[in-house]
């Protein structure tokens, strides 16, 4: 007797199918919806729910800030040797 084994159809399930090809397969969201819905609309929902379930993920929370340099201008030590320019040859 072969084994059925059962197909997941609640909207979690396809909403894990969505999480899974992004993650996974880097497919776009909503690419991945559009292959795990069963029309547009619920295409869009499920598309729509994965980027705000992204958008809530902060990757760099606990990562350390930088600080801000004090000087934007770093002075040329040697711009006394440069020779000053007296005229263009093109002229």
């Amino acid at each position: 007797m072969p084994h059925s084994q059962k197909k997941p159809t609640g909207g979690r399930a396809k909403s894990e199918n969505v999480d899974f090809l992004v993650d996974r397969f880097g497919i776009a969201s909503p690419k991945a919806a559009g292959l795990v819905a069963d029309d547009e609309s619920e295409a869009d929902t499920l598309s729509s729910e994965k980027n705000a379930r992204e958008h809530r993920v902060d990757d760099l929370a606990d990562a350390p800030v930088p600080e801000e340099a004090r000087s934007d201008h770093i002075a040329d030590s040697d711009e006394d040797a440069l020779k000053p320019v007296l005229h263009n040859r093109k002229g």
